[in-house]
């Protein structure tokens, strides 16, 4: 299986996406970096450029290649570059014979654990704390401790919540703009807005409808405007046929009970709401059931993300658990996704972890007033393996950052050799490794986001999910 990929407007694209693209073009230009080298070692102590003599007699020590053997997942070269336990990405449930293993740098947690300290007392409702990692190598001459994690933990999701609490301030700012315009496309016709800024469900109706007026303004069809204004009007009775979950009301449709939009300059196909239609009781049973487990399990990695970010879902079929599982959001459509359903729980709870971080990170940039050019330079992404602009880069690195946090936290007992438990280990040796590749290039592409607190928790994020591997 193939990672989830996804998150904002972008072109069509296989499960390996990282790059949503910006609906405006008008976007101001960034200097161009230089390119990136590896750093030159520094010359050992005495004569510079010269390696030191030991003294007489004294035993000679092996070279650090030679006391440790390079192999996979393990950094190799006079740079210290991770060397890649594969050429290429290969499916993730391929036979082990064909795909090399890299051990994971991870305890597996004890289910029998979960939710409780040691000494069974219960744990603090929101963020759980990181399990401890001790004497885990982390690099040269360093560990790990269980304090070092909460610690960065704590101030990752510090961090989290100021810009969260930024974005619906401007949340407000944007519901009032889009129902101006939906009261100016059909006059006289009464529309109450929230009292101060809309929540995350009522956020993504608001854009559903005000991207059907647009539609509807440019086809000049009057039967698709009164739908739009009537959608925001309906919205009590969309939020009563929502599944209730931890991060409040999600509205779970079928793609083929959506208003489907084909555009060449969409890359992927649109669905907007339509008419709510009847659902069967025993499948609306079982997409709750499956969808609270899902959000439970992603709350692990911080709620405000998945509260803020988390309102519709729109599936285009059903797929086994060994199948690609594809995902993607618009940027103008924020707390909605469209994907590939999957009646597994904590695969689910990745695909939305995965694309509420696209559908958070796209309004913190809307917030801080950051854009970014599409000439700008461009950086090797690994996570699709080619190059790509400053934007693709940013958002791939902070969602598959947040999918390690995720994984870490439900890895299956060492003796678990189920179908999933073999997936959720290959899915976060995957992404390890691939944010390890990718992290040279994240650090130069957060040094062009010009918004101080969002490039500090961009850097806080991916720092706190290689020490989580």
């Amino acid at each position: 299986m193939a990672a989830h990929r996804g998150g904002g407007r972008r072109p069509r694209r296989s499960a390996a996406r990282d790059r949503p693209r910006l609906a405006d073009r008008r976007l101001r230009r960034l200097p161009r970096l230089p390119a990136l080298r590896p750093a030159r070692r520094p010359p050992r102590r005495g004569h510079p450029g010269t390696r030191r003599t030991p003294p007489a007699g004294a035993p000679r020590r092996a070279s650090r290649t030679a006391r440790r053997p390079a192999g996979p997942g393990r950094r190799d070269g006079r740079h210290g570059h991770r060397r890649r336990a594969d050429r290429h990405h290969l499916p993730l449930l391929e036979p082990a014979a064909v795909r090399r293993q890299v051990p994971l740098r991870l305890h597996p947690r004890d289910p029998a654990a979960d939710g409780r300290r040691e000494g069974g007392t219960p744990r603090p409702v929101g963020r759980p704390e990181r399990r401890t990692l001790t004497a885990v190598p982390k690099g040269p001459k360093t560990l790990m401790t269980e304090a070092d994690t909460v610690e960065a933990a704590a101030a990752v999701t510090s961090l989290q919540a100021g810009l969260t609490a930024r974005l619906v301030h401007h949340r407000a700012e944007r519901a009032r703009t889009l129902l101006a315009s939906l009261r100016s496309l059909v006059p006289g016709i009464r529309l109450d807005g929230p009292d101060g800024a809309p929540d995350a469900f009522d956020n993504a109706v608001l854009h559903h409808a005000f991207q059907q007026a647009r539609l509807a303004a440019r086809t000049r069809d009057a039967d698709r405007a009164r739908r739009a204004v009537r959608l925001w009007q309906d919205r009590a009775r969309l939020r009563a046929e929502a599944v209730r979950t931890a991060v409040g009301p999600v509205l779970v449709l079928r793609a083929t009970d959506c208003d489907a939009v084909d555009d060449d300059r969409l890359g992927s196909r649109m669905y907007l709401l339509d008419a709510s239609p009847e659902q069967d009781a025993a499948e609306r049973a079982r997409i709750a059931r499956t969808l609270n487990e899902a959000v439970d399990a992603a709350l692990a990695v911080g709620g405000e993300v998945l509260r803020s970010s988390t309102a519709v879902v729109i599936w285009t079929e059903a797929v086994p658990l060994g199948a690609t599982c594809r995902s993607y959001t618009f940027d103008f459509l924020p707390g909605t996704v469209v994907l590939n359903w999957t009646d597994e729980p904590l695969r689910l709870g990745e695909t939305l972890v995965h694309e509420a971080t696209h559908s958070w990170l796209n309004e913190s940039f809307g917030a801080e007033g950051v854009s970014f050019s599409d000439d700008g330079p461009r950086f090797h992404s690994p996570w699709k393996n080619e190059d790509r602009p400053v934007f693709g880069i940013v958002h791939a690195a902070l969602a598959f950052a947040n999918v390690i946090h995720y994984l870490s936290r439900i890895q299956p007992a060492p003796d678990d050799d189920s179908p999933l438990a073999a997936v959720l280990r290959r899915r976060l040796e995957a992404e390890l490794e691939s944010l390890e590749s990718g992290h040279a290039a994240a650090l130069a592409c957060f040094d062009q986001v010009p918004s101080e607190p969002l490039r500090t928790y961009l850097r806080a994020a991916v720092a706190d999910a290689r020490r989580a591997g």
